[in-house]
């Protein structure tokens, strides 16, 4: 949900594919869990620029990762690109620390388009934390960008066609796409053309899916897959035949990663009260969803502190150190696993009337429902 940022040079190729991916990245080695995050956090990481070919990303990204891309072209002179070239062959095996909250990946990517262009000082305008998608924000403040383009995943292109398909088309189609139906099914099934081509490029689509997924075989890939291209390669395509994708609002054009508000209200026991309330980042599932992954929520540091007027005391009323949900949809085709997890400190009333922050640990998951109950992990804190 935060996103990746990384340069990505043409060359004269025809295809696009056949360019290359500048990236800085953490070298972690065999780092899992609770290791991998603190060493992420204090900079126990060596960081390098990395240059692969572009269609590797593609693959991570779009194909196995089920990420939408967008692809921001600068308006950088070809003099100004031969400099950044030339300061990435320079920093080849050079390390730097790497930092989760700073000096990450998306940071680290403007120091090149600095080198290119150092009047944009693009670095000084972060702070304490830097995400990939203000790091954009700021390289469009500074004029740099001349075109957008957006690029589906495939998870968003089988979504758009199972969107077009009606409830039998959609049954035939997963037999289609789990062996259980021939492809010459749909051609002699009497539907309209638009409807043939999408219900054969949607079983297309997923058998790629699967077996990027490691669900299939290669042999029941290759068999299942080349069947059905050779039922598509006889269906002429219609002049007036559309299929295009919907863009998306712009990432950036969402709101804000940070939030700031106050609030007033009244307590049964302790009166009146005033509230102010703070996000380090980054969204939440009430705000508005435009630019942001639907049914994702990531919240960092949410603190919020209460004054009590009776008491003439400001208290931490709860510390939500990271709270992470993400709620996938099921239909048909797929079950994918919701879940969740936020720890952090609540303050909690009891049955004497006293109140005390108590350190929560709440885990969860859709599909995980018999191993984990409704209540959660929960440790007390003494009051001070």
């Amino acid at each position: 949900m935060f996103g990746h940022t990384f340069i990505k040079i043409n060359v004269e190729y025809e295809s696009k594919l056949l360019s290359y991916a500048v990236n800085y990245l953490a070298f972690t080695g065999q780092s899992y869990g609770l290791t991998y995050a603190l060493k992420g956090l204090f900079g126990f990481y060596h960081g390098y620029y990395s240059i692969m070919p572009y269609y590797v990303k593609v693959k991570e990204y779009s194909d196995i990762d089920e990420r939408d891309m967008w692809e921001y072209t600068l308006n950088l002179a070809q003099a100004e690109v031969e400099r950044m070239l030339i300061h990435i062959w320079d920093l080849n095996d050079v390390y730097s620390d790497y930092y989760f909250f700073d000096e990450n990946c998306s940071y680290n990517i403007l120091f090149l388009i600095e080198a290119a262009r150092p009047s944009v000082h693009l670095t000084d305008r972060f702070g304490l934390w830097v995400i990939p998608i203000d790091t954009v924000r700021a390289i469009k403040d500074a004029g740099l960008v001349k075109a957008e383009d957006y690029h589906p995943s495939k998870a968003a292109k089988i979504r758009h066609l199972i969107s077009q398909l009606n409830n039998d088309e959609q049954k035939l189609s997963l037999k289609v796409i789990d062996g259980a139906a021939d492809p010459t099914a749909v051609q002699d099934g009497h539907f309209a053309t638009a409807d043939t081509i999408r219900m054969l490029d949607l079983s297309a689509e997923f058998i790629q899916h699967r077996f990027l997924k490691n669900e299939l075989s290669k042999e029941k890939y290759s068999e299942r897959f080349l069947s059905v291209l050779k039922a598509r390669s006889m269906i002429e395509t219609p002049e007036d035949y559309k299929d295009d994708i919907p863009v998306p609002i712009e990432p950036e054009e969402g709101h804000l990663s940070d939030q700031l508000s106050i609030a007033a209200g009244w307590h049964e026991q302790l009166r009146y009260f005033q509230e102010i309330h703070y996000r380090l980042a980054y969204h939440d599932l009430l705000d508005d969803n435009r630019g942001y992954v639907e049914g994702s929520q990531i919240k960092f540091a949410e603190t919020m502190l209460r004054y009590y007027d009776n008491r003439n005391t400001l208290w931490l009323e709860s510390l939500d150190i990271v709270n992470i949900i993400s709620i996938s949809p099921i239909d048909k085709f797929s079950s994918p696993i919701s879940w969740w997890v936020n720890t952090g400190l609540y303050r909690t009333g009891f049955r004497d009337r006293s109140e005390s922050l108590i350190y929560q640990v709440s885990p969860g998951g859709a599909s995980l429902q018999k191993f984990l109950r409704s209540g959660p992990l929960i440790y007390s804190v003494k009051r001070s």
